[in-house]
């Protein structure tokens, strides 16, 4: 039961990091391939074409043919760009549900570093419960995206893939931030007085940010450090 827990606890922690340390590698792979195969096109292009170096071509095969031989693979890399993007944009996203159980956000702390230690631990749980309440309307507008796409199926440019793959990430990284936050405000709320927890829900329920008219959600986005939901838009 013990190592169960232990295994749980380790899980739980550091859920997301596998996935981020792949999705870099395979970023960084893929884009020194991109690179390495255009500059290597590119030059042998150049070399073929170049009509002093046809001496050293002739003999074996015609120049011309050859040079639009290899013009015929000059495309076989686009995949890699379309590729990379989308894993950019996927391990953005699951950063962000560890930068919330870290606590390492980009945030504004003039008036965090300002107050008591018991008003501090009470603004966990304001900031907890408006990131709960954003992040779950994020996650069903995410949903809406994806029945979209399935309804109206269009394919991405180059890897011809279903668009409802890489918008899966909207589901998938809001729901793992709703997670995250819901754990974080219940052991917020545990830690602190019950007091400061009726403080905090009063305030939270008072905050502007946590409104939910239309103009006002989605430019609430700005206070997450969050990849452009455009980069996925056909």
């Amino acid at each position: 039961m013990q190592k169960l827990k232990k295994m749980v606890a380790y899980a739980d922690t550091h859920f997301e990091k596998p996935f981020l340390i792949l999705g870099l590698v395979a970023m960084i792979l893929i884009i020194c391939y991109q690179t390495l195969y255009r500059y290597l096109i590119t030059f042998l292009i150049q070399f073929v074409g170049d009509p002093s170096n046809a001496w050293m071509i002739a003999p074996f095969c015609d120049p011309l043919a050859l040079k639009n031989t290899i013009s015929q693979y000059v495309g076989l890399s686009v995949w890699s760009e379309e590729t990379a993007r989308y894993i950019f944009i996927w391990i953005s996203y699951l950063a962000i549900p560890l930068a919330i159980r870290e606590r390492s956000n980009i945030r504004v702390d003039i008036i965090y570093d300002r107050l008591s230690n018991r008003l501090q631990a009470a603004s966990w749980v304001v900031v907890d419960l408006c990131l709960l309440i954003l992040s779950g309307f994020m996650l069903f507008k995410g949903f809406e995206h994806v029945r979209m796409q399935i309804e109206i199926p269009q394919t991405t440019a180059a890897l011809q893939i279903p668009y409802f793959i890489p918008y899966l990430i909207l589901p998938v990284g809001f729901g793992l931030m709703v997670l995250r936050a819901l754990e974080d405000l219940c052991a917020q709320v545990y830690r602190i007085r019950a007091t400061d927890s009726l403080l905090s829900f009063f305030l939270s329920s008072s905050t502007p940010s946590c409104s939910f008219s239309g103009t006002s959600s989605y430019c609430s986005l700005s206070a997450f450090p969050l990849p452009s939901v455009w980069a996925l838009r056909p």
